[in-house]
């Protein structure tokens, strides 16, 4: 218990540092809800009161003191969030980060697009978008990302170049042009199969369908093409990988160098999103850390609790 209460005091010191402009209660309202949740390994409110270090203090009091905290509407997430994403990335983006795109359907028809970045076998949320899942979105995903440089982009160290990977599903010019813009590098998979009319342009000129590219399991080729032939041809170097026990091939498209981004890239980062090819065994799913949820959730979990 003193342990628990001594790192409280740590991560509160912290916050006060980090966020000087915000209000006392507020930063010692997100403190409390932070650490609660790691050590009760749970969002809900009666276990993270519960794992609390205070001995004097109930459980359904320190349940209602983090409740008024969430239903606040004066707690305003992104000034919660912002200033903490400098300190955060400086620690843990190194000198080449990797964010994922990932979007998950949640109940009450909403789905969550998270800007996770890559941290040993973990994603850990940095930015999110609230979408339906049963309408149009608000936003088109190149959009999303768009928004989400300007914040990211400052948080992270000088000199330091991410790069976004999203898996098959995902990808499509106004990604990359997104990528392009806010000044990343981009790793794409194609979601192709033998009935798929993506075209592509090659080095001499010669126009083609993309499938007519891939020969077989076994292969491993890449070259700089050009694709997305509606949006006017976008250049990019294309890497077709065939493993020769796998159904169905990875088509990836990147920015930089096929060879030199493909197979210097960690494994646990390039899998991270693919799917796995048939008659392997499947890996653990890494760990998510929980987006907050929407504004209008009656709990009011938007914060970045």
């Amino acid at each position: 218990m003193q342990t628990r209460l001594r790192l409280l005091h740590t991560l509160q010191a912290d916050l006060d540092h980090w966020l000087p402009e915000v209000r006392a209660t507020r930063r010692h309202g997100l403190g409390l809800g932070v650490a609660g949740l790691l050590w009760g390994g749970s969002v809900k409110l009666p276990r993270i009161a519960a794992a609390l270090p205070f001995e004097r203090a109930t459980v359904p009091s320190l349940e209602r003191r983090i409740q008024r905290w969430l239903a606040n509407d004066a707690v305003d997430p992104d000034a919660l969030w912002l200033p903490l994403l400098p300190p955060l990335l400086g620690r843990v983006a190194g000198a080449a980060p990797c964010f994922v795109l990932d979007p998950t359907d949640l109940p009450e028809g909403r789905r969550v697009v998270v800007l996770g970045l890559a941290v040993r076998h973990r994603v850990l949320p940095v930015a999110w978008s609230w979408q339906s899942n049963q309408e149009p979105w608000d936003q088109r995903l190149g959009e999303i990302v768009t928004a989400f440089a300007p914040g990211v982009n400052a948080a992270l160290p000088g000199g330091v170049v991410p790069t976004l990977l999203a898996d098959a599903g995902l990808s499509g010019p106004g990604l990359l042009g997104a990528g392009v813009d806010a000044g990343w590098h981009d790793l794409l998979r194609l979601p192709l199969t033998h009935t798929s009319s993506h075209r592509v342009r090659l080095p001499e000129g010669h126009e083609d369908r993309l499938w007519k590219l891939v020969t077989g399991p076994g292969q491993h080729w890449h070259a700089p093409v050009d694709v997305c032939k509606g949006a006017g041809w976008i250049p990019v170097q294309v890497t077709i990988h065939w493993d020769g026990g796998a159904g169905e091939p990875w088509i990836l498209v990147s920015d930089q160098d096929a060879k030199r981004r493909v197979f210097d890239l960690p494994t646990s980062k390039l899998r991270h999103r693919a799917p796995r090819p048939p008659g392997r065994r499947p890996r653990p799913r890494p760990v998510v850390g929980s987006p907050p949820r929407p504004a209008n959730h009656p709990r009011r979990a938007a914060h970045p609790l």
